[in-house]
């Protein structure tokens, strides 16, 4: 239901459509959503399949009333015969109308500790900043830190920037951080983050 309605949000009528990024196969059919056909599509083996699907929409409509920033995580784990089996979306809306200006800002922190003794964090935050010359600055990213029993971190950091001026779009910029830390034990999450300015 979730992902139906945000194929609904995605794909209405709305017009001058100035950055799309597709969701592939997740918004094709419900039945993608199975962990079975996900991995037949992957040629796994569905006993040792372990799926991990991440897309991100950004789009940018500009209507009669000004802009519109509709910006959408979707998010799927599944993991076969562990017992972790989790799906998470969201959807964040800006509007900048000239009847007001409407700022969202949410953030979901999740935590799942399995039978494997894995814990994995995972931390959404998505920022908006609105100034008086309409959106400036629109920043996403997320950071997850995992942590396994042979003391390696994995950090892994997804920015995705969208600079606005009155002119349209001046910037658009997307880039990976990963870093592996091998051989640290007790690492604090709060050591872990992953500051992006």
């Amino acid at each position: 239901m979730l992902l139906t309605l945000l194929g609904t949000i995605f794909l209405s009528g709305k017009r001058n459509i100035l950055f799309s990024t597709s969701l592939c196969s997740l918004l094709r059919s419900d039945a993608r959503l199975s962990v079975v056909e996900a991995c037949e599509d992957e040629n796994i083996v569905e006993d040792s399949c372990i799926k991990v699907l991440m897309a991100w929409v950004i789009e940018v409509v500009v209507s009669d009333v000004g802009i519109d920033f509709v910006t959408a995580w979707v998010v799927e784990v599944v993991v076969s015969d562990v017992g972790i089996d989790f799906v998470t979306a969201w959807v964040v809306e800006v509007v900048v109308s000239d009847v007001g200006i409407g700022v969202v800002t949410a953030w979901v922190v999740e935590v799942v500790v399995s039978d494997v003794g894995i814990d994995v964090v995972t931390a959404w935050i998505v920022e908006v900043v609105v100034s008086d010359v309409g959106i400036d600055v629109v920043t996403a990213w997320v950071v997850e830190v995992v942590v396994s029993d042979v003391g390696i971190d994995v950090v892994t950091a997804w920015v995705v920037k969208v600079v606005v001026s009155n002119v349209g779009i001046d910037v658009v910029t997307s880039w990976v951080e990963e870093l592996f830390l091998a051989d640290v034990e007790n690492v604090q999450c709060s050591s872990c983050a992953v500051e992006v300015i």
